[in-house]
């Protein structure tokens, strides 16, 4: 070694002490304390996250119960309409057969109300004792329809036919 690397050796150091003191690098205790943050940090954020994904999953659990529960009451109540207005078909399509018994001679139709439902019936003449009977009944947009084929009314009514139908 030389005598000039000897006498430069301390200016070298003051000029690396200088530029690491204006450099925005952290050194020896600010550097700990700087990566002691940035774990917080992290840490804080991966909790952060984890919060907002294991909240969209709950709330698209929530969505799909509520939908599911919405359309199944939709589903019992039109059911329990179509019930009470195939209740009330029938309950018209025997007020015309007691019509037809009461007076053999009967071709009309009429209604009939009953528990706040109400439904209508037409009886026409098909030939001789042959009638034919449609029933209708209408319960919250739910219809309900039968048809039936009378052959016989002298001595005794004989159904031929009872079936529910969709059009006439």
């Amino acid at each position: 070694m030389n005598m000039k690397d000897i006498s430069s050796a301390p200016r070298h150091y003051e000029i690396i002490k200088a530029v690491i003191a204006r450099s925005s690098l952290p050194t020896g205790r600010q550097a700990r304390q700087s990566y002691n943050i940035m774990l917080k940090n992290k840490s804080g954020f991966t909790l952060l996250i984890t919060i907002l994904i294991v909240g969209a999953v709950v709330l698209a659990i929530a969505s799909t119960l509520f939908l599911m529960s919405v359309g199944a009451a939709k589903n019992i109540a039109v059911a329990e309409a179509s019930a009470r207005a195939g209740a009330m078909a029938d309950a018209c399509a025997e007020e015309a057969l007691e019509k037809i018994r009461e007076s053999t001679t009967f071709i009309g139709y009429g209604t009939l109300s009953l528990g706040g439902e109400s439904c209508g019936y037409l009886v026409t003449g098909l030939g001789g004792q042959n009638r034919r009977v449609v029933a209708s009944s209408t319960v919250s947009d739910v219809v309900r329809k039968v048809k039936i084929t009378v052959d016989t009314i002298n001595p005794l009514i004989n159904v031929t036919s009872w079936q529910e139908v969709i059009n006439l």
